[in-house]
């Protein structure tokens, strides 16, 4: 909570400053615990990971992070992104906003979960075998799947690194568009 104060902070200072913002600039972002992320906790969604904060960020959170976006924290995942339930038995299951009683799917779902409850506009999760469609079916939000590739997945847990992609959850295409350029 406080890194996302003290970034809404240095936020306001850069434009009362005049200086060139970026095109995400202000927005808050959440990441699938499986993407490395300095001075964040990533846990990978296993108690194995459980102390492990790492020292960089990964390439695409440099670039969200040069673009002025505000990293929003981490989102609940599957242990290692394996498996489409959202059920994670160390951190708990991702529950969908609209009803409870169903899943938001996985394994990204957690993101999915937090932008189709309005906590946040877009989440980033990832995606080796619809992880991030799924959850975004589930939850009434619009998912990409990019090609292998499009965005460097290096920081981010492996799967099956011939499948493995990163991408954006959002309320709107035009949320999508935003990010992806």
């Amino acid at each position: 909570e406080q890194a996302v104060i003290v970034a809404a902070k240095s936020a306001d200072e850069k434009r009362d400053s005049g200086q060139q913002l970026g095109e995400l600039f202000g927005i808050p972002i959440s990441l699938k615990d499986v993407i490395v992320t300095e001075g964040i906790p990533t846990t990978f969604g296993t108690i194995a990971f459980a102390d492990f904060t790492p020292n960089k960020n990964a390439p695409a959170i440099s670039q969200l992070l040069a673009a002025d976006a505000i990293i929003f924290g981490k989102n609940n995942a599957q242990e290692w992104a394996y498996g489409s339930n959202g059920y994670n038995s160390h951190y708990g299951q991702q529950l969908n906003p609209y009803d409870p009683s169903k899943i938001a799917g996985g394994s990204s779902g957690g993101g999915a979960a937090a932008v189709s409850a309005r906590m946040l506009p877009i989440a980033i999760g990832s995606d080796t075998a619809a992880s991030i469609r799924v959850p975004a079916a589930h939850t009434g939000l619009y998912g990409f799947r990019p090609s292998i590739r499009r965005y460097d997945t290096a920081g981010v847990a492996p799967l099956a690194p011939t499948l493995d992609t990163i991408g954006p959850m959002a309320r709107s295409i035009n949320d999508l568009i935003l990010i992806d350029r």
